[in-house]
This record gives C-alpha cells, sequence and structure tokens, in this order.
C-alpha cells in the first residue's frame, strides 16, 4: 500500500472537472467518521457521484496513535493526528491511501476526535487537495484500465451477470477515452437483460399477478418496477400492471405501490435504477 501525505503535495490542477468519479462509501457507524464522509461529499458534488454500484470505494477512518498523555501542572493530550481516505478499486485489487495531518492538543482525551474531526472539517486547503488528488488518481488509474474494466464487462455479460457487468461498463462511463467502449457495453446489457425480462421474469410476473393473492401482486409490481426502458414487451407489462391496479382499486382503494406504476412500465427504466436498488 502507498501512503501519500496531502499536505507535501502539490496542487494537482484537475484537467477534467467536468468527469465525475463514481464512488461508493464502505465507512463504519462511528460518529465522527460519518461526519467527515457527509463533509467530503457535500464539498465535492462537481468532482464525485456517491454510487453504491461503483467498483471504487472510499473508506475513511481516524488515526489517533501518535496522540500522547503529557504531565505537567495538568495533563493534556497532544500530538499529531491523522485523518485516512483509503481508495479501494474492486475490479483491480488495488488500494492507495491519501492522509491528512494535523497537530492537536486537548486536556480530554475523549475529545481527541471530535478535535480532529473539526481541525479538518474547518480547514479549505485540506478538503481541496483532497479532494483532487484522489479525484485526479481515480482518473489516471481508471483511464488506464478502461480496457481491462470492458473486457471484465463483457465476460460478465456472457455469463448474464447484468448487474456486475452495469458496474464495470458503468463506472467508466464518463471517462472521456472509455464512454464510446463503454457505452457499447451498456447498450448490450440493456439489450440482454430487455430479452431475460420478456422471456423469464414476464412469466413469473403473469403467475403473481392471476394469483388473486394480494402480497403475490405486489411482489409482481416490484417487478414491474425493474422492466428496462428497451423491452420489447412493455405493451404485455402494461396491459398486466393496469390488471393489477383495477384488481388492488376494487378490493382496498389503491396500494402505496401502484403509484405511476402504468407511467414507470411504458416508458421502462434505466438500467442505473433498476441495479442500484
Amino acid at each position: 500500500m502507498k501512503n501519500l501525505t496531502i499536505i507535501s503535495f502539490l496542487f494537482i490542477h484537475i484537467f477534467a472537472s467536468s468527469q465525475k468519479i463514481d464512488v461508493k462509501s464502505l465507512s463504519d457507524d462511528n460518529y465522527n467518521i460519518q461526519k467527515i464522509e457527509n463533509e467530503f461529499y457535500k464539498r465535492n458534488v462537481p468532482l464525485f457521484n456517491l454510487n453504491n454500484s461503483s467498483t471504487t470505494s472510499l473508506i475513511f477512518s481516524i488515526d489517533n496513535s501518535k496522540i500522547f498523555k503529557i504531565e505537567g501542572l495538568s495533563s493534556k493530550f497532544s500530538g499529531q493526528a491523522k485523518i485516512l481516505v483509503r481508495v479501494e478499486n474492486l475490479t483491480s485489487n488495488n488500494d492507495t491511501t491519501f492522509s491528512f495531518i494535523t497537530s492537536i492538543s486537548t486536556p480530554n482525551k475523549y475529545e481527541i476526535d471530535e478535535k480532529i474531526l473539526e481541525s479538518f472539517i474547518n480547514n479549505q486547503d485540506a478538503f481541496k487537495k483532497l479532494s483532487n488528488n484522489i479525484h485526479s488518481y481515480l482518473l489516471k488509474k481508471i483511464s488506464s484500465s478502461c480496457d481491462n474494466l470492458i473486457r471484465l464487462a463483457y465476460t460478465d455479460i456472457k455469463n448474464k451477470d447484468w448487474r456486475e457487468a452495469f458496474k464495470k461498463a458503468n463506472s467508466v462511463l464518463s471517462i472521456t477515452n472509455c464512454s464510446k467502449e463503454a457505452k457499447t457495453a451498456l447498450d448490450q446489457i440493456e439489450e440482454g437483460y430487455g430479452s431475460e425480462f420478456c422471456e423469464e421474469k414476464l412469466t413469473r410476473i403473469k403467475i403473481l399477478a392471476a394469483s388473486g393473492i394480494e402480497y403475490k401482486m405486489e411482489l409482481a409490481i416490484e417487478e414491474l418496477y425493474k422492466i428496462p426502458s428497451k423491452a420489447k414487451c412493455k405493451e404485455e407489462a402494461v396491459t398486466i400492471s393496469k390488471q393489477i391496479g383495477e384488481y388492488l382499486l376494487k378490493k382496498n382503494n389503491g396500494s402505496v405501490k401502484l403509484t405511476n406504476l402504468n407511467q414507470v412500465v411504458t416508458q421502462g427504466s434505466s438500467l442505473e435504477s433498476i441495479f442500484n436498488k
């Protein structure tokens, strides 16, 4: 693992800041870490998409191992602390850690993490450097691994693992030198998944819809929401959704899951909305 300290970094100019990078978070439930994470994403809307289907993860953590108790007239805790952001790429098994280093001093050991958090959040330059360095690193890595990701996506397409294929192809869609190949792969994913939906899933939906059992009809509705926009069986799917709607309206004045169902089925859903559910 390569450990990069952002304090020593020169400002890296983002030559293509319009190219957002998809990332997801794997941080734990620690309040301070979640707050760091939330601030990071809130301030970096132009650079990152928080996308749970991404193959790239950002993992935030706090390292206060270099904070020591100093005895004197009154005890205090002082030293250097780090906020670490580990970047993991699931498709290449690479990871790199970026860090923000700050000096803190507090009389109360229970305030250490809060002091680190406060120092980082209030440091605009730290946010800018951290964000730009991670974005630049990811842009370079993703661009260089584009061919490999697309090749892996086609393997998933062959195996009809549509969700995994979508993750890989979609992760490089916004990268200039990858977008054409990614778009071609995504079109094949949509076509393949659409055929599978019409040939296999629609049969199950028909059975559930005709059951006359409300919870099974609700399951049919959930499946209907996953029809892709280019599916050739949309007209038949709309007929089924109307039949379900009429039945449930007569029985119990409707269902919360029926909201705009016919319209959704008519238009179809995007691959992103289908595979991110």
